[in-house]
């Protein structure tokens, strides 16, 4: 799902259509439940944290501003996951938060990791959209679908150096359109 159907399908929730709430639960589902299991390690429970975070969305939808949905709902399901563990500290004496706490600190860098990761995976889909077509599918195959000059040659029927050239300019072109930053990240 690009970003722009995205932010239309979040703009039908905020709505309230369910068709739209349905699709977004599709898309998301596995992605929260992953966010949940990495912090409680426990099946049935992520399950019904996940539950709770897309019940969370459908009520909250109305304060996200349009300002990476992944980061947004990712935050929510590391939020939720984590107040779980606290709660579960407090309704059981043998059960403790130090228990968790090794789990969890690795648990929550990685989805940080993770949320860094897709904040700038969106950005960058952004920057590299906005290129001529030809030099954007370059950028797209080799830096988001990993594939190598050969491979990216074969598909687009040019040659390497055609690859290497293009891949140079595309870069190029985002540095004077978006600046240093951004070319860094390649």
């Amino acid at each position: 799902m690009n970003i722009i159907d995205e932010l239309v399908l979040i703009e039908k929730i905020k709505e309230r259509n369910e068709k739209a709430f349905e699709i977004l639960i599709k898309n998301y589902k596995n992605y929260i439940y992953t966010i949940c299991f990495g912090i409680i390690k426990n099946h049935e429970d992520a399950l019904d944290i996940s539950q709770e975070v897309f019940i969370k969305v459908y009520f909250s939808i109305g304060t996200y501003k349009n300002e990476g949905f992944k980061t947004w709902i990712s935050k929510l399901a590391v939020n939720l996951s984590i107040d779980y563990l606290r709660k579960r500290k407090k309704s059981s004496n043998d059960i403790s938060i130090e228990d968790h706490e090794d789990n969890l600190k690795l648990a929550t860098e990685d989805v940080e990791q993770k949320v860094i990761k897709i904040m700038d995976e969106e950005k960058l889909h952004l920057y590299y959209n906005s290129l001529p077509k030809k030099y954007s599918i370059i950028l797209k195959k080799y830096y988001f679908e990993s594939k190598s000059y050969s491979l990216i040659s074969m598909e687009e029927n040019i040659s390497i150096k055609t690859v290497e050239t293009r891949l140079y300019r595309a870069k190029k072109m985002l540095k004077e359109k978006w600046g240093s930053d951004l070319y860094e990240m390649f």
